[in-house]
């Protein structure tokens, strides 16, 4: 990975108040603008398994379930467990979804509340995935590397 974007990505965690300000106002003018009040209102406010939310994106960018879920380090197991009605997710696999998916922070923040989760700016782990977000920077040895460098543990690669 480039030293700069290692030194960019170490600025925004830095600065998380400003960051924190400045996502907030980038995502009210996304949703204004790209006319998602309604289907925002509609995904956040829907009662159903976690998997739902997920699968057409999962079929359209990779196939097959099994090509997502290895592409991502979840294990069967745990994709298996994502298809029942009263699964809630680690914070940690949805780390590695919102990432696997290539998802836009709009709807990443959108996955979030369904899996029960909020981007909160209070860990350095969580700044890193928004900064991956942000800068669309979805694969996963670059998002372990930027961890890393911040001296937090991998997400994708095991220790």
């Amino acid at each position: 990975m480039d030293p700069r974007m290692i030194r960019k990505c170490r600025e925004f965690v830095d600065n998380r108040e400003l960051q924190k300000q400045a996502l907030a106002m980038s995502l009210k003018l996304q949703v204004f603008n790209e006319n998602k009040y309604v289907e925002v209102g509609r995904r956040l406010g829907e009662l159903k398994p976690f998997i739902d939310y997920i699968y057409n994106d999962i079929e359209s960018k990779y196939g097959t379930p099994a090509n997502f879920y290895q592409s991502c380090g979840i294990s069967r197991q745990v994709f298996n467990n994502m298809q029942k009605n009263d699964y809630d997710p680690m914070l940690e696999t949805v780390y590695k979804i919102l990432i696997g998916l290539k998802l836009n922070i709009l709807d990443a923040t959108i996955l979030m509340e369904n899996a029960g989760y909020t981007f909160t700016f209070k860990t350095i782990n969580q700044l890193v995935i928004i900064f991956c977000l942000l800068e669309r920077i979805y694969n996963p040895n670059d998002v372990d590397e930027l961890l890393v460098s911040l001296a937090q543990r991998a997400l994708f690669s095991l220790e």
